[in-house]
């Protein structure tokens, strides 16, 4: 019969590595794979039926292909993303892409935020949470690429975001 000491032991040996195992899941939580995994989004879908609340002027998406970014005030690597896909949007405005920046949080939370860190694109609020839930959103920061039909045609990270798959959705779209 083992010892009640080797029990203990072994316990919190199993609990060490349970522990360090969780803590390896959890930083990869940020990988774009682990976040598709957390994440309903289908490539291939259309966009479901949503309607924003925008700050400022809403964008004219007819034609257009759209870069819907998710974020919060609250995310970090979505602070990060901001001055990317500031210059995303001024890049490629001109060429047909729309970039929204979609917030879960009430407009009196997102306001002044943005006076702090300006986004440059389309920043909104999805207040009830409607394309949030259709689209299963539960990490951030997190972006679709949706094509002038409106058919979400690429999910992932924004800072996975490349000039050639920009250019070949903006490409195809105009075809």
């Amino acid at each position: 019969m083992p010892r009640k000491e080797n029990r203990t032991s072994a316990c919190q040996t199993l609990k060490n590595v349970v522990g360090f195992v969780c803590l390896l899941f959890c930083m990869n939580l940020a990988h774009a794979d682990m976040v598709d995994f957390f994440n309903g989004v289908k490539l291939g879908k259309q966009l479901p039926e949503h309607q924003f609340s925008f700050v400022g002027a809403a964008p004219d998406l007819r034609g257009q292909v759209v870069l819907l970014d998710f974020w919060a005030t609250w995310c970090e690597p979505c602070r990060k993303s901001i001055p990317e896909l500031n210059a995303i949007h001024e890049k490629y405005k001109a060429k047909g892409l729309v970039v929204i920046g979609s917030s879960q949080e009430p407009m009196a939370t997102i306001l002044p935020y943005l006076e702090k860190l300006p986004m440059q694109y389309f920043p909104a609020a999805d207040i009830d949470q409607k394309l949030h839930k259709a689209l299963g959103i539960k990490a951030l920061p997190y972006a679709i690429l949706i094509d002038r039909s409106g058919k979400i045609i690429w999910r992932g990270q924004p800072t996975n975001i490349t000039d050639k798959l920009l250019e070949t959705a903006l490409n195809k779209a105009s075809d």
